[in-house]
C-alpha cells in the first residue's frame, strides 16, 4: 500500500519553498511517493517544481498542464492513470506534518477497504505563525453511521487538505465542480466506505485573504451544494445506505438531520433537501407506524404542535388512521410554575419522537428557551 501525495498547483511562489519542506520531510517514509501537478504555473515556480522533483525524482514525479485547469474530473483521471492508491491533496499554501504519516500507514493497513483517514489541522497565519485555532474534521464528531451520514448533509464531512483518501471509493463518473468537489467526495465515502479519524495534526493549514476559500461567496457554494446533494439523496446509492439502517438507525438519523438541517442549515437551501430525504426514508419504511413518527418529527421541526386525532385529515401521501399513536410533542415545566399551568401536563404525548414544549409563567424562573404563559390570564 503507498499513499501519494498530490500537490496541484498553479503557482503561489511566496508559501512554496515551506511547502515543499514539508513534502520532502513526508519522504523519509518509505510508503510515501509525490505527484506534482503544475497547473498552469508562471515561469519562476515552473522551475523550482521541475528542480524539486529532479532532485526527489526517485519518489517524485511532475505532470505540466501548460493551461490551468481547475476541473476536478481533470486531477482525478490523472491519478487513475497512474493508478495511485491512496492520495492526500494539500494547498500549495500548505505544510503537512509528517510526524503524522506512521499512524495513518497503520491505520489503513489495518483495513484496506477504508474510504478516507481524517487528520485535523493546526491554523497558520500568512507568515506561518500557528494562530492557536484547529480544525477537525465534521465526522470525526460521530462514531455512529447514521450520524455521519446526517452530519455529511450538513455539512462537509472532511478538513479537506488533512483528509487521505481511497481513489477506488470514487464514482466512475466525476462532476467538475470546484467548489464542492470536496463535499461530493466526502459524502460518497461516507455512504459506501467506511471513514476512520487519526487522532492528531495532520497539516499546518495557512489562512490568508488571497486562498481559494475566499475567492467566492457563500450563495455560489450553497447553490451548488443543494443541487449536488439532491442529485446524491436521489441516488440508488443513498436509497441503498438508507435501507440497510435498522429502524433505530432511521430515526437517529432523521432526526439529527432535522435538527442540524442541510447545507448548514441555511433556511434558503436546506429544506428542499429535507423533504427529499423525508420521501427516501419514508419509502424505505413498510411500516405506517414509522411514516406517522417521521412527519410528526418533520412537523415539529418547522414549529408544527399536532393533535394526534388531527393527523388523520393532514395532507400526506401517507394515511394516518391510528388517532392512539400520540400527539407530536409533551409539555416540560420550568420549576416554580403554578399549579393552573401545570394543569397542561395532561395535554401532548411524552413518546420517542414527540418535540418537548418547555413552559414556563410568571412566577417561574426565566429561561430564553422555553415559552412564557401569562399565567394571570388562567386564574
Amino acid at each position: 500500500m503507498r499513499i501519494t501525495i498530490c500537490l496541484i498547483t498553479k503557482g503561489r511562489f511566496e508559501y512554496l519553498s515551506d511547502c515543499l519542506a514539508g513534502l520532502e520531510a513526508c519522504l523519509e517514509y518509505d510508503f510515501i511517493d509525490v505527484l506534482i501537478v503544475d497547473n498552469g504555473s508562471e515561469s519562476r515556480c515552473a522551475t523550482e517544481l521541475k528542480r524539486w522533483v529532479t532532485d526527489n525524482s526517485q519518489r517524485a514525479k511532475l505532470v505540466r498542464l501548460e493551461k490551468n485547469d481547475p476541473r476536478p474530473r481533470t486531477m482525478v483521471n490523472i491519478f487513475r492513470e497512474m493508478n495511485l492508491q491512496w492520495v492526500i491533496t494539500p494547498g500549495d499554501d500548505d505544510i503537512l506534518n509528517a510526524n503524522i504519516l506512521p499512524q495513518v500507514q497503520s491505520v489503513i493497513e489495518s483495513d484496506l477497504s477504508l474510504g478516507a483517514v481524517t487528520t485535523s489541522a493546526r491554523i497558520i497565519n500568512q507568515n506561518g505563525k500557528f494562530t492557536g485555532a484547529h480544525i477537525n474534521a465534521g465526522v470525526s464528531a460521530f462514531n455512529d453511521s447514521a450520524m455521519q451520514l446526517a452530519g455529511a448533509i450538513h455539512e462537509p464531512p472532511f478538513f479537506w487538505p488533512g483528509t487521505f483518501w481511497n481513489v477506488s471509493a470514487l464514482p466512475d463518473e466525476i462532476p467538475n465542480t470546484r467548489y464542492v468537489f470536496d463535499w461530493w467526495v466526502g459524502i460518497n465515502i461516507v455512504l459506501s466506505r467506511k471513514v476512520c479519524s487519526v487522532q492528531g495534526t495532520g497539516i499546518h493549514y495557512r489562512v490568508h485573504s488571497s486562498q481559494e476559500s475566499f475567492q467566492s461567496g457563500n450563495i455560489r457554494k450553497y447553490f451548488e451544494a443543494s443541487l449536488m446533494l439532491s442529485d446524491v439523496i436521489e441516488s440508488d446509492l443513498f436509497r441503498e445506505r438508507i435501507n440497510t439502517f435498522t429502524p433505530k438507525d432511521q430515526n437517529v438519523f432523521w432526526k439529527q438531520i432535522l435538527e442540524s438541517g442541510a447545507v448548514y442549515g441555511d433556511l434558503v437551501f436546506s429544506e428542499s433537501i429535507l423533504s427529499r430525504i423525508y420521501k427516501v426514508i419514508r419509502d424505505s419504511s413498510p411500516a405506517s407506524i414509522n411514516h406517522e413518527k417521521y412527519m410528526q418529527l418533520y412537523m415539529a421541526s418547522k414549529g408544527l404542535f399536532i393533535r394526534a386525532e388531527d393527523m388523520t385529515n393532514f395532507y400526506s401521501p401517507e394515511i394516518f388512521e391510528n388517532p392512539d399513536f400520540g400527539d407530536n410533542f409533551y409539555f416540560s415545566f420550568v420549576p416554580g410554575v403554578c399549579q393552573p399551568v401545570t394543569e397542561l401536563e395532561k395535554h401532548g404525548s411524552n413518546t420517542e419522537w414527540a418535540h418537548k414544549l418547555l413552559v414556563g409563567c410568571n412566577h417561574s424562573k426565566r429561561i430564553d428557551e422555553c415559552y412564557e404563559i401569562d399565567c394571570r390570564k388562567l386564574i
